[in-house]
């Protein structure tokens, strides 16, 4: 157990330490998937075309926009999270609040709500969510090792707990192997072009929820509350339904659903460029966010 770090001549708790890196982790991750983002990013698109800035897809200004309200997407996610864990935990009184929980069922509400203050497509949003999300919870797993916190049943085989003074399975190992897992699958997926847009979120609702919920027989930090199953199994099967709703939404309205917001993002933009047309403001073409490349030879007298 790693209950105690050395970082720069500090000494600092290694629940602490991973907890935070695991937010520092989900920026990185949504950073490489930044240019997914962009492609469902409407508002800098405007921004551009109010200040009369370039916006073509390879613009310094609009994928510094694009981070910008990728950040605010998160922020927003956080305060949704933490408006969430108290009712979540009344609902369950025999578990303490789990902020993971909390994300899981408030976060794609929290995406749909900035992706329409942003005009985003939601489904797209949510596909770069997940994976965050992913790395997020390997470091959140490790934190707990490092606490000594949500600790497997007594083995022999085991690890010694300095927190409960017993040899136990390491069951948070367990859990950060089947994290990262999910994070690689989530990965893959996302840099696949020809997928179905929204996918992604449901699926890692899936996967967390079922590891989950067969994890939790060998964890021995809460009582059964119904026959074998503890408040967590009952959080997890209402995940795991919430995840096969979603799943079913978007492979029967998701083409739908895309296209609805590509149109009105599409409508906005030329509305916006008509809007400077008239006024007499010279614009460039901000529907091309992505412009085909000239061939070199074209280019030369």
């Amino acid at each position: 157990m790693w209950s105690k770090l050395l970082i720069f001549g500090n000494e600092v708790t290694g629940y602490d330490f991973f907890n935070h890196l695991a937010y520092v982790g989900a920026v990185v991750v949504a950073t490489l998937l930044l240019r997914q983002f962009l492609e469902a990013a409407t508002v800098p698109t405007l921004i551009g075309l109010r200040f009369n800035k370039e916006t073509s897809g390879k613009s310094l200004w609009r994928w510094g926009c694009a981070f910008v309200l990728f950040m605010l997407l998160i922020v927003l996610t956080v305060v949704a999270d933490t408006l969430a864990n108290d009712p979540i935990s009344m609902l369950f009184l025999h578990a303490k609040v789990d902020n993971y929980f909390a994300n899981i069922f408030v976060g794609p509400f929290a995406v749909l709500f900035s992706s329409l203050l942003l005009i985003n497509s939601p489904l797209k949003t949510l596909d770069v969510a997940a994976p965050c999300m992913a790395t997020a919870l390997v470091f959140f797993k490790i934190a707990c090792f490092c606490a000594g916190c949500c600790y497997g049943v007594e083995w022999s085989g085991g690890l010694y707990n300095e927190d409960t003074e017993r040899v136990e399975l390491p069951i948070q190992l367990i859990e950060v192997a089947c994290a990262v897992i999910m994070f690689v699958i989530l990965m893959v997926l996302a840099k696949k072009k020809k997928r179905r847009h929204g996918t992604l979120y449901p699926l890692f609702i899936l996967m967390y929820c079922g590891s989950r919920f067969v994890s939790e027989f060998w964890r021995d930090d809460y009582p059964n509350v119904w026959g074998p199953l503890k408040a967590y199994h009952i959080q997890c099967i209402i995940g795991f339904v919430e995840g096969a709703v979603m799943m079913a939404v978007v492979l029967i309205w998701g083409e739908k659903i895309t296209a609805f917001f590509e149109g009105k993002s599409s409508a906005l933009v030329k509305r916006f460029e008509e809007r400077y047309a008239k006024a007499g403001r010279s614009q460039p073409a901000a529907s091309d966010v992505n412009p085909k490349k000239t061939n070199d030879k074209d280019n030369k007298d």
